[in-house]
């Protein structure tokens, strides 16, 4: 009888054990679940977070940037002379929830140097290059690789009479001979390079692309510099620790499109004409 109480026993206590280690388990098992939808939970909260501050970071570099181009050329002309632009170059915004969004920016002129100038070119519009400033007599250089042509005038002051100056080059592997255009010749390391002489005044140089879209660079004589085109403004927007960079080219005025075609007009009667 005794034999069986104590069988009874050890058979309750394994049965007490087997019941303590099964618990132990399960709350190991719920414990990792919840460490592991709290970890997601924690890094889609991070991910809502961070895109929220970037777009924020965004919001505040363009709100300063545009608090700038309100201003007229010559403030912004100055703050670059004098490395400074104060308060006008800084932005800080608190939002409702006490978040601080800052922007800060800076200034600096597009061109203004001896490196090769970048131009985009397309078939419907005319970019213009500024030669304001420029020594005449001294060339300037339009170059690209590819097949595209490159059309254009120079546009000068003589006598103080307004003056354009047309041209057309084809590249050195055109498929359009029947243009009658001039050929460019390989320089500088380019496929394709023509050289214009500045004459009297200089005022502009006015470019379109042919038969397809096409980069140039512009570079200028030796020793010498392309002359300032305008504004680049730099907007880095920080919230939290997101930042975010905006850039605007605040480019210098000129004529449209029409203006080339206006070149040919004759007369107020006659057609246009080469």
């Amino acid at each position: 009888m005794l034999s069986l109480e104590l069988k009874t026993k050890d058979l309750f206590r394994n049965q007490k054990g087997q019941t303590v280690l099964a618990m132990i388990v399960l709350m190991i098992i719920a414990l990792m679940v919840g460490v592991t939808v709290s970890d997601r939970f924690i890094k889609g909260l991070r991910a809502i977070t961070s895109s929220d501050n970037t777009t924020k970071a965004v919001a505040v570099a363009e709100a300063a940037i545009e608090r700038l181009l309100v201003l007229p050329t010559e403030t912004l002309e100055d703050f670059i002379t004098f490395n400074n632009c104060g308060t006008s170059c800084y932005l800080e915004i608190t939002d409702v929830n006490g978040q601080k969004l800052i922007a800060n920016v800076t200034l600096s002129h597009m061109g203004a140097s001896s490196d090769p100038y970048p131009l985009s070119l397309r078939e419907s519009e005319t970019t213009e290059l500024s030669l304001v400033g420029y020594t005449s007599g001294q060339g300037i250089s339009v170059c690209w690789n590819g097949e595209q042509s490159v059309t254009g005038m120079y546009i000068k002051t003589v006598s103080g009479a307004t003056n354009a100056e047309p041209f057309a080059y084809n590249s050195t592997t055109s498929a359009h001979p029947e243009n009658n255009f001039l050929t460019a010749s390989s320089l500088y390391g380019y496929q394709n390079c023509f050289t214009l002489t500045a004459s009297d005044t200089p005022l502009s140089i006015r470019l379109k692309s042919a038969y397809a879209p096409v980069d140039v660079d512009v570079l200028p004589a030796p020793g010498y510099t392309i002359p300032a085109q305008g504004i680049r403004i730099d907007s880095v927007g920080q919230v939290g620790e997101a930042r975010k960079t905006v850039t605007v080219i605040k480019s210098d005025p000129f004529v449209p499109a029409i203006f080339d075609y206006v070149i040919y007009q004759k007369s107020d009667t006659d057609a246009l004409s080469n």
